[in-house]
């Protein structure tokens, strides 16, 4: 395997073990629902109380349904650094069994179209590919666009790295070098993802 993709930072233990990244892209982590849902803003607040169970109806009366991600995902390893009571909620509600979890990011896309007023945890570039069924929520007022994510506007994003041991092949070199290259990034972008400055 020449090249892998991570979106976290690697553990200690991969480090001593001589991994190593290599970061290209930034995107959002948004709170996405089927479009048909009427809210379109929600604050940090408001989403935790969601995940707790106390908040349970849409401003339409309707019920709200949540699809979260297993304990470890990458937007949630975020999320618990950034929303006081969020690994709790999570933790709680998988221990519960509250939930649908969706263990694979593209599992949550099908499962909010199949779950008529859910909600769930994903990221810009999902919500670009169903743009037509998915909306994102905006958070404290602030919407997971491009802009509001490199200025730090929307404040929940993560990093997207291709990870490597060693030395890079020559194949991989030159890969890497055209994702960092103007074209590379113009298609990043086009996905709803902030280029990474080299």
């Amino acid at each position: 395997l020449e090249l892998g993709l991570i979106s976290r930072p690697l553990t200690p233990s991969e480090i001593e073990k001589g991994l190593k990244t290599i970061p290209y892209a930034k995107v959002g982590i948004v709170f996405a629902t089927p479009v048909a849902v009427p809210d379109t803003n929600m604050t940090a607040e408001e989403l935790l109380k969601i995940h707790q169970g106390i908040k349970n109806t849409w401003s339409n009366g309707k019920p709200i349904f949540v699809i979260i991600r297993e304990k470890h995902d990458s937007s949630n390893q975020v999320l618990y650094q950034l929303i006081p009571g969020w690994k709790e909620a999570i933790f709680r509600s998988i221990d519960e069994k509250r939930w649908q979890i969706a263990y694979k990011d593209a599992e949550v896309p099908r499962a909010l179209l199949n779950t008529a007023w859910s909600v769930g945890l994903t990221d810009t570039t999902e919500t670009i590919l169903h743009k037509n069924t998915l909306k994102p929520l905006r958070v404290n007022g602030a919407t997971p666009d491009p802009t509001n994510i490199a200025n730090g506007t929307y404040p929940f994003s993560k990093e997207l790295s291709f990870a490597y041991k060693g030395i890079l092949t020559e194949r991989a070199k030159h890969f890497v070098e055209f994702v960092r290259s103007q074209e590379g990034k113009a298609i990043i972008a086009t996905m709803g993802a902030v280029p990474v400055a080299e």
